[in-house]
């Protein structure tokens, strides 16, 4: 018996890691599973980079050979998303599947791993107290996938391939989830279907339709926290909040309950975030009147209330914005003015009236100097926000990022 304790403790940390790799993790489903494997979390957390390297292509290669062999590899991917899922990045795990899907271009093996990862998460829905990282691992996972199948299909321009069949089940599976009262699956079908173009757009619009308004709400939420989720949340507003603003009539609507509501909890904020907001779409020039549209109904609450700083900051931002519109379209900055005169003209009170004034004289002014740059000089105090450019700021930031420090 002492023997037999030499040997246990003399196992290096990647063959106990190996060993873990194929145990059956998965039918453990109770509380304290987390602490019973946090011995060898903590092992796999102190390899190097190239030690959890060899244990990805280890992974790789038992679940192939399972595949191979038409063996069930459920156990093996699980165990290894424990492992994964402990680092404060997913960059393993998308090593794990970017070897899988080089190893082979078996269709039916990347959709076979797409319905295990599915499982998986089905399961951990299904647990009291599930891990919520592992819930965000998989689903990134499965959505890298469905991106890279769309990605492939983008650079052969071939209209029908096998990958369609992938991105379609992807597609379908993460839909049929939508109902599911899980932030995590609510972003990540959002993440996935902004990225994928095939019924994509008319997918995302209904989506939103059902759970949009409550996610903006938690998004907002995440970005005022100001905690470290918070320029994640930034992120994820830059990409789709023009999905509400510029989306269905129905879609507009629930989007500017949304601003109004997060105008009111957070005043200085909500102006602050609008000003950024406004500078990263600049050059957007259908997003930039759209959201001239919905800061002028925020304009006409605000002079109902009497708020004069918010209605001080929204007039700055309108202004600014037509301003930009004029540099790139005449036609679009008179259909913008006339479009915030229509809205705020509907209430009456000496703030609106002041507001109507300054917009008018405004505009009278720019329709005789059409390079006239008024107002953008006076916002060139906040260049830095600029750094915070989407485009930039998304080189690093992968959908395990949005979907995990979003909802946690």
């Amino acid at each position: 018996m002492a023997s037999k304790k030499l040997i246990t403790k003399s196992i290096d940390p990647q063959s106990a890691i190996r060993m873990f790799i194929i145990e059956s993790n998965m039918l453990e489903q109770n509380s304290s599973k987390i602490k019973r494997h946090a011995n060898i979390i903590e092992q796999y957390k102190s390899l190097s980079k190239d030690q959890k390297y060899y244990i990805a292509e280890f992974t790789t290669d038992t679940i192939y050979t399972k595949y191979l062999n038409a063996e069930k590899f459920n156990d093996i991917l699980f165990s290894y998303c424990i492992l994964s899922s402990s680092e404060e990045n997913w960059h393993f795990s998308k090593v794990l599947i970017d070897i899988l899907l080089k190893k082979t271009k078996d269709e039916i093996f990347t959709k076979k791993i797409c319905e295990v990862l599915f499982e998986i998460i089905d399961q951990e829905f299904s647990i009291e107290e599930n891990e919520r990282k592992i819930i965000a691992n998989c689903l990134s996972l499965v959505i890298n996938i469905g991106i890279n199948k769309f990605e492939e299909n983008s650079k052969t321009n071939k209209k029908i391939n096998k990958n369609n069949e992938i991105i379609e089940y992807i597609t379908s599976n993460l839909l049929a989830r939508g109902n599911i009262n899980n932030i995590e699956i609510r972003i990540a079908i959002v993440y996935y279907l902004s990225r994928i173009e095939i019924k994509s757009k008319i997918n995302l619009q209904k989506i939103l339709s059902r759970f949009g308004q409550s996610l903006l709400e938690h998004i907002f939420a995440k970005y005022f926290s100001e905690n470290e989720s918070s320029k994640t949340a930034f992120i994820f507003l830059t990409e789709h909040l023009k999905d509400f603003l510029s989306g269905s009539a129905h879609l507009a609507e629930m989007g500017n309950a949304v601003l109004q509501n997060q105008m009111l909890k957070n005043p200085i904020e909500f102006i602050n975030f609008s000003d950024k907001y406004s500078d990263l779409i600049f050059d957007k020039l259908d997003d930039l009147k759209s959201l001239n549209i919905h800061l002028s109904f925020l304009l006409k609450k605000s002079c109902e209330i009497n708020k004069l700083e918010l209605i001080n900051g929204l007039q700055k931002i309108i202004l600014k914005n037509l301003n930009n519109l004029k540099k790139h379209s005449e036609s679009l900055f008179v259909e913008s003015f006339e479009n915030i005169i229509e809205i705020i003209s509907k209430a009456h009170s000496k703030n609106i009236r002041e507001s109507i004034n300054i917009i008018t004289k405004f505009y009278q002014e720019n329709t005789k100097k059409l390079n006239s740059n008024i107002i953008h000089k006076n916002f060139n105090q906040n260049k830095n926000y600029k750094n915070q450019n989407p485009t930039e700021s998304n080189i690093n930031e992968s959908p395990f990022e949005q979907i995990f420090l979003l909802a946690k």
